[in-house]
């Protein structure tokens, strides 16, 4: 059983202003570190995604495989949906390299959540990327 690590309840922290990055990095580090700690317990999977449009705390493929690292557990890996890479104007290909064997689960969807096709992802291309590192 997985389930998603959603970034958007640390955002009720007062930390994840600009003003206080380096306490808002190490909360959100030991809140990970004792989720999982948990979740490990009972056999679950904790992914982190980078939510662009909903937060400031955790934007990208490299702020989410950071956090990932810096937790340092078996059962803290990494997702991303294609329409928070649309929005930063990133390539989602890019997201399925960066993350590689740590990606564990895509939510799959077009710019402005139309019909896939009908949108900006290039799907052909992270198909390709998809069958590269066997995910």
């Amino acid at each position: 059983m997985k389930y998603a690590f959603n970034t958007w309840a640390y955002s009720s922290f007062p930390a994840w202003l600009p003003s206080y990055p380096l306490d808002e990095a190490i909360r959100r580090k030991d809140c990970l570190d004792q989720i999982a700690s948990h979740a490990d317990e009972k056999g679950i999977t904790i992914v982190v995604e980078p939510t662009a449009a909903a937060t400031n705390l955790i934007e990208t493929a490299d702020d989410a495989m950071e956090l990932m690292r810096s937790v340092a557990r078996d059962n803290v890996k990494v997702m991303f949906d294609t329409l928070h890479a649309l929005y930063r104007n990133e390539i989602p290909a890019d997201y399925v390299r960066a993350m590689r064997e740590d990606l564990v689960h895509i939510h799959l969807s077009d710019s402005d959540r139309v019909i896939p096709g009908e949108g900006r992802v290039d799907w052909i291309g992270l198909m390709r990327a998809l069958n590269e590192v066997r995910v």
